[in-house]
């Protein structure tokens, strides 16, 4: 008689407890639900959120218990009954530390969005959702039993936020350390963003590897670590990649400069053995300072070459050049032109004659060639001297690489 009534009353509890909740459906995929037949949007507190362990037809699990309330229909019910089995599985093969016989159970509460009147009372988002995920928890019989096995997840897909919450205590607190669970919150919204299911599926695993001791403290700061060196030596394999081409670049750069400058001193060589010889026909392009085409030996006309009635020639090419840079003076000799085209322009010296004429064209086309080699001032004092004062002044300028700074450079131009 005395356990019929015992029974009575345990059944009266249930029906009590279960009152305390609205009745409503959940309808797969929205964000509210049916009251009275009407559409209403729940902010959820503490107070109305159900429970699957004693509101059955209310968390959206077919009307059976479960380790996942989903009130709203947010997830597909076939991927919540995997992540069931998976959490049953987890009780079941698992040991808390204070009770061996029991193992660790993990109930998770899916909903859109927190009651913002709720979470204004907090300092922050975080304190606002441990507060309700503890509460929850208690309210559940999840949290504060005697074996401190429950562990509590709180999913809001509408604010994009996840809380693991286990029970208190420095037992659990071994095997569920804050800044791990932490990471398993803020790597399951981080890794799936925008995708719920698999978001809820990457913090069950995690949740999982840590009940069963395969993941630890240490072992994510290893992974940390690892992480953190991959980066580094990533960095650091990029810069020293970048730091090759740049040498690479510097040396061919380098390289470059010097060939010009040799360039410039083999044509300035080639015309002094030129002025060296007796007075005759230039056998030098003035244009392009190269070697024209000898004559051939049955009197024919050189190929590729002009030659002007004041006897000066010059590669075709060369020529078309010339007159294409200066269209007013087609057809006239561009060696005998130079003065009325150049600016500044003086007798070379005061007896004339082709030679100067001849090398002040030189003149003028290496310093068009070679302007940081040439200058315009030595092209002005050169038409007056011989080849040989060419060769004696003419320098290699600095090469200015790309490892040197501009005030390192100006330092050493001033002491130079």
């Amino acid at each position: 008689m005395r356990s019929l009534l015992s029974g009575i009353l345990s059944v009266q509890a249930l029906t009590l407890k279960a009152a305390t909740y609205p009745s409503f459906s959940a309808p797969s995929g929205s964000g509210s639900i049916v009251t009275n037949g009407a559409w209403q949007e729940i902010p959820w507190t503490v107070g109305k959120f159900p429970s699957p362990r004693v509101n059955f037809d209310m968390c959206g699990r077919g009307g059976r218990m479960s380790h996942i309330c989903d009130p709203e229909g947010l997830i597909p019910s076939a991927f919540l009954d995997e992540i069931d089995r998976r959490l049953e599985e987890l009780g079941s093969s698992t040991r808390s530390p204070v009770c061996a016989n029991t193992g660790w159970q993990v109930y998770v509460a899916i909903f859109q969005e927190l009651d913002q009147a709720y979470t204004s009372k907090f300092w922050g988002i975080e304190e606002a959702f441990r507060a309700f995920a503890a509460s929850l928890g208690h309210q559940w019989g999840v949290l504060g039993n005697q074996c401190k096995n429950g562990v509590m997840v709180v999913y809001s897909i509408g604010n994009e936020y996840m809380v693991v919450q286990p029970d208190e205590g420095a037992a659990v607190a071994r095997v569920f350390p804050a800044d791990i669970l932490k990471h398993v919150a803020r790597s399951a919204l981080r890794d799936v963003r925008g995708s719920p299911r698999e978001a809820l599926a990457t913090a069950v695993d995690k949740i999982s590897a840590i009940a069963s001791g395969n993941l630890d403290l240490e072992s994510l700061t290893v992974d940390r670590s690892t992480i953190f060196l991959y980066v580094m030596m990533t960095c650091f394999g990029c810069t020293l990649g970048l730091m090759s081409l740049c040498c690479v670049y510097d040396t061919m750069s380098k390289w470059r400069h010097k060939a010009r400058y040799h360039r410039c001193l083999d044509k300035i060589r080639r015309i002094h053995e030129v002025f060296l010889k007796p007075v005759g026909e230039l056998p030098l392009c003035c244009a392009c300072v190269d070697y024209l085409p000898a004559k051939p030996l049955d009197g024919r006309a050189a190929p590729n070459v002009v030659v002007f009635l004041c006897g000066h020639r010059l590669h075709t090419d060369c020529a078309n050049h010339w007159f294409a840079e200066h269209p007013s003076g087609a057809g006239a000799c561009p060696v005998c032109e130079l003065p009325m085209h150049e600016t500044g322009y003086a007798t070379s010296s005061p007896t004339g004659g082709e030679p100067d004429d001849a090398k002040a064209f030189f003149l003028h086309s290496l310093q068009n060639e070679f302007p940081d080699i040439v200058s315009k001032e030595q092209v002005g004092r050169w038409k007056c001297c011989h080849t040989e004062i060419w060769l004696a002044e003419l320098e290699q300028p600095r090469y200015k690489s790309i490892w040197t700074s501009e005030a390192v450079e100006m330092h050493t131009s001033c002491e130079a």
